[in-house]
């Protein structure tokens, strides 16, 4: 079979089989050992390979995740600093602030740089000492409140009227109170307007004998003034 491969390949035979003859001859247990040794450098090459494979995928998928968790962090960022409604982030061991958003400043006046490091309750920002002892007592208290009316003065001692809502979360490894504020400055102007308005007709009503009546349809009540029971001569405890 040697000479016949020697005859397709168009070699003489005479010369080949000198060829054949000059190769050293090897045992068969030691071909058989480089063969194992071969076999096992394959085979740790191939489990290198695959090891590659698998760095290089989780690679990708842990790039992929710090990508979305940036895209994630840009929103949450956006969302907090474009928000119409006034956030502070506070640190809750030493009461200071750590975040603020553009309207917070915008509000009060203070800066960023103004405001974090500043203890909460040094700031000046909480319009008076009742509120802010209130206040204090809430958070001391570590669970999350919403509707809490409070005044916040700006830096060039402007007051408006707030409702302020709380959540606590961890935080670098820390507590905070994550705070949101609502302006209902014209919303009590509105209602102290309409007050004032009320008891002016009131006194109009008394002068001038006129009364007048509100009628609850849902309900199914009748709120009568004062005027009314004199005109019809009724007793508004009894009647």
């Amino acid at each position: 079979k040697i000479m016949e491969y020697a005859d397709a390949i168009g070699a003489d035979r005479n010369e080949y089989a000198e060829a054949l003859a000059s190769i050293p001859r090897m045992p068969k247990e030691r071909f058989i050992r480089i063969c194992d040794f071969l076999d096992m450098i394959a085979k740790q090459l191939s489990t290198l390979a695959y090891q590659n494979i698998l760095q290089a995928q989780n690679i990708s998928e842990r790039i992929k995740i710090e990508e979305e968790l940036r895209q994630s962090e840009k929103r949450l960022s956006d969302i907090f600093n474009n928000s119409p409604n006034p956030i502070t982030l506070t640190r809750l061991s030493d009461q200071q602030f750590v975040e603020i958003n553009n309207s917070f400043s915008a509000v009060t006046g203070y800066t960023r740089s103004d405001v974090i490091g500043r203890d909460l309750f040094t700031l000046g920002v909480i319009g008076d000492e009742v509120t802010a002892s209130r206040l204090r007592e809430l958070i001391t208290a570590g669970k999350q409140f919403s509707g809490f009316e409070m005044t916040l003065a700006n830096r060039n001692g402007g007051i408006r009227t707030y409702l302020l809502s709380g959540n606590f979360i961890e935080f670098n490894g820390e507590m905070h109170l994550l705070a949101t504020s609502h302006d209902i400055t014209e919303l009590r102007q509105a209602q102290k307007d309409l007050a004032i308005s009320r008891e002016y007709l009131l006194s109009v009503s008394r002068i001038a004998h006129i009364g007048h009546f509100t009628a609850d349809v849902a309900a199914g009540t009748t709120t009568w003034t004062d005027e009314m029971y004199t005109i019809f001569c009724r007793d508004p405890v009894t009647y």
